[in-house]
């Protein structure tokens, strides 16, 4: 199976749930199959970055974006009304942990617990980002390293030559793409992964991938 489940196979990246119809054959054999493909593209990203795993996070960079991160959410401004309710933090406590408060913060817009409120085409534009699209913008930039440009239009670019991922993003798709990772993106830098320049961070180099793995049920650093 490729990695590009939705643009080169079958399943179309979608991180909203199905139905929950337990005797519902369809929603069984969807629910296997995103399975598959998420394992499926961790796997592949684990493989691909296996000298970043079991690296520890760069300090204080990490205590300071979790610090920030639970004064967003407290003070419930833009984008931090929209990352508390994407991870149901409107009626629980934050994590105590640093590492998963900046995880969940940057991945906010990816894993969804709950509907973050975004406009209907805003939304609509994060679920057209697929597992190869992830997959392609964060090898892409973690590769590229600290201070590479995270713009959108970079992002897609590192999708398009990333070679674990088969095809790249047709020129009609493009602006789709690109509007994606820009609405995403205050979430990142909200997290800390981006700076007010749109320039990959350290911290942010070490969160991405540990970001994507979370979403799709692995550990990064223990696979």
């Amino acid at each position: 199976m490729s990695p590009h489940p939705g643009r080169d196979g079958d399943l179309q990246r979608d991180v909203e749930s199905p139905p929950e119809e337990d005797d519902d054959p369809d929603t069984d054999a969807y629910l296997a199959a995103w399975d598959e493909a998420s394992l499926e593209a961790a796997m592949i990203l684990v493989d691909a970055l296996q000298g970043e795993t079991g690296k520890p996070p760069p300090q204080p960079d990490l205590a300071e974006a979790a610090q920030a991160v639970r004064a967003g959410v407290a003070s419930g401004i833009w984008p931090f009304d929209h990352i508390a309710r994407a991870n149901a933090w409107t009626d629980e406590p934050l994590p105590e942990d640093d590492g998963e408060t900046v995880l969940w913060t940057a991945g906010s817009l990816l894993i969804m617990e709950e509907d973050p409120g975004l406009e209907t085409d805003e939304a609509s534009l994060v679920l057209t980002l697929e597992f190869g699209d992830w997959v392609g913008a964060v090898l892409g930039l973690v590769r590229a390293g600290p201070g590479a440009d995270a713009s959108p239009a970079k992002l897609v670019d590192h999708i398009d030559i990333c070679p674990e991922v088969e095809g790249g993003v047709d020129d009609a798709d493009r602006p789709l793409v690109e509007a994606a990772f820009g609405v995403v993106a205050p979430s990142w830098e909200a997290a800390g992964v981006i700076d007010a320049n749109r320039r990959l961070t350290p911290l942010g180099a070490w969160i991405l991938p540990r970001m994507l793995t979370l979403a799709w049920g692995v550990d990064f650093d223990a696979a």
